[in-house]
């Protein structure tokens, strides 16, 4: 193929991106404020979860931990995030009462907000965001660990995945969580 103009490319590039976007089938429409629920999907072992987007902060990388003494197994530590100390939490220490062996470049921090302080809490990796509708919600919580279970809060399934839905809010009301003194 020879080069010919210098719009030839950029003509190529267009043609490619319209016929991109005509087969794609495109992103989950929302068009009413409510109509639709995005979530973060994580790792807990060997359950895939999801956490409402809205109780996330951030999503964030370990960091150098300083240990506190004193405190439960799961209680990892503090790190310091922008200037902001940060206790880390190992989820999976929590609710099965054994911690990760180790973190590993795909372990993350959803950075969650109780009563104004921010909270980390470790997982095993964090596969990224979903999307559905608000048709998509059902109350048929897939199996999982029963460790997990009193923490879920319905699931959302679309073309034949199913995932749980992790309340945040749960766990920080539950009075073992907030209890983080050995």
């Amino acid at each position: 193929m020879e080069y010919q103009d210098h719009v030839e490319p950029f003509l190529l590039l267009r043609e490619l991106d319209q016929k991109s976007r005509e087969r794609s089938g495109g992103l989950p429409a929302f068009h009413q404020e409510g109509q639709g629920w995005t979530g973060v999907l994580f790792n807990l072992r060997d359950n895939e979860l999801l956490a409402a987007m809205g109780d996330i902060v951030e999503i964030a990388p370990m960091e150098s931990l300083t240990i506190v003494p004193a405190t439960r197994a799961w209680l990892l530590g503090v790190m310091n995030l922008r200037g902001s100390l940060l206790p880390v939490i190992d989820l999976e220490g929590y609710l099965f009462e054994k911690n990760l062996p180790g973190t590993d470049i795909r372990s993350r921090l959803l950075v969650v907000m109780d009563d104004g302080y921010q909270i980390g809490l470790l997982v095993r990796a964090v596969q990224g965001m979903k999307h559905y509708r608000k048709d998509d919600a059902s109350m048929e919580i897939p199996e999982l660990d029963s460790e997990i279970q009193d923490f879920t809060n319905g699931a959302y399934e679309r073309q034949q995945s199913q995932y749980a839905v992790f309340d945040i809010n749960k766990l920080l009301a539950n009075e073992r969580f907030r209890h983080i003194a050995a």
